[in-house]
């Protein structure tokens, strides 16, 4: 009779995500994966696969996560430019909060040319943020908060690269009031 696990693997998949976060897949140890979790070797392997696939499963994990965030911090807001604003500020937040970059941004240098299947991890999350983007500002414009002249499409792949480069200025040292700054100016040359 096959043993029942004594563990919740969502509960120790978001251990070993927050390892992968903080140091990324290549200086993440195995050891390193069964310290975070308190799991046995055999239990990582037999739950999860080995450690490539963990980390695919930690990085969709990852990306449900912001997701769930970013929407429930716009659910509330009425005007689109607002959530858009929330939006920015959220991946703002999550970096500080955290210490470190988006572990999609940071994915994405290591591995994303790399690694075929997680390269289309990453490309996926950043469809998905580019059509939320591009949603909130073809509305924005519609009700006349936004006057660019720029598409939406377009004005979206320039929100798309500031979040992404959000993470790559924080990695450099540069503080949290210097990026909602930067921030700030990109939204206003939208209007």
């Amino acid at each position: 009779m096959a043993r029942l696990k004594e563990f919740i693997p969502e509960e120790k998949l978001i251990l070993a995500r927050n390892v992968f976060w903080e140091k990324g897949y290549s200086a993440t140890s195995m050891d390193d994966l069964v310290k975070a979790t308190g799991l046995a070797r055999a239990s990582i392997y037999h739950t999860y696969g080995d450690k490539r696939k963990l980390f695919m499963l930690c990085l969709e994990n990852y990306f449900k996560f912001v997701e769930s965030d970013n929407l429930s911090a716009i659910a509330n807001l009425s005007s689109p430019k607002a959530s858009l604003e929330k939006l920015i500020e959220r991946v703002l937040f999550r970096t500080m909060q955290s210490g470190h970059a988006c572990m999609g941004v940071k994915s994405g240098f290591e591995l994303g040319s790399k690694d075929e299947q997680i390269g289309a991890i990453l490309q996926v999350a950043a469809q998905e943020n580019i059509h939320l983007y591009e949603q909130l500002i073809a509305q924005a414009k519609a009700e006349g908060e936004l006057k660019s002249k720029m598409d939406a499409a377009a004005l979206a792949n320039i929100v798309q690269c500031y979040i992404t480069g959000i993470g790559q200025q924080f990695a450099l040292g540069r503080n949290a009031g210097e990026l909602k700054i930067a921030a700030k100016n990109l939204l206003q040359s939208f209007t």
